[in-house]
């Protein structure tokens, strides 16, 4: 078993490196999204039966088994239009782009959850978002709007996944929902 410090590093360069590696393939955007859901996923469910816990799963009413669905749904949305959008426009566009996902978390958890937004994550919102269109403005290449676009579709797939995952892990311990 990794240690918890081993781990994060890990994750840490899987998930820095990933946008650079993805656009150096030569694979098509939607299978390199498609594999890298469904090898994910085939390990995480190994894992998840390994461990016992694959139990959590079975006691699912159909309001969150429709949850789990839309979560997925949402994840590969995110994925699918991001690895696309690497592909449009460049990389450091893209990743900023789809980086603001925590703006539609906020928003998305406000209108879904009935969650209050704090003065702290309001004045983080003003300052990301800030942040993100000195970094746009500041690029003189013109990009493509279609990877724009995909981008920020990604950026709310992912949002979406968060939002109903938050909902989820209520019932679900996280290793179990995201398996």
């Amino acid at each position: 078993m990794l240690s918890p410090r081993l781990a994060l590093i890990t994750a840490i360069c899987a998930v820095s490196s990933a946008s650079i590696l993805i656009r150096m393939s030569e694979a098509p955007p939607l299978v390199i999204a498609t594999y890298r859901l469904g090898v994910a996923s085939m390990c995480m469910v190994a894992l998840a039966v390994s461990r016992g816990q694959i139990h959590q799963l079975r006691r699912l009413g159909k309001r969150e088994v429709i949850a789990l669905v839309l979560s997925g749904f949402f994840l590969y949305v995110h994925f699918a239009t991001w690895i696309t959008s690497l592909f449009y426009t460049t990389v450091a566009t893209s990743v900023i782009i789809v980086d603001s996902s925590p703006l539609f978390v906020a928003g998305l958890s406000y209108v879904f959850l009935k969650e209050t937004l704090s003065k702290r994550v309001i004045i983080g919102i003003v300052i990301s978002t800030a942040g993100a269109v000195l970094i746009g403005l500041n690029n003189p290449v013109s990009q493509n709007m279609m990877g724009i676009l995909l981008a920020l579709v990604g950026a709310v797939g992912l949002a979406g996944y968060l939002v109903i995952g938050r909902d989820l892990r209520k019932s679900l311990d996280t290793f179990s929902y995201v398996s």
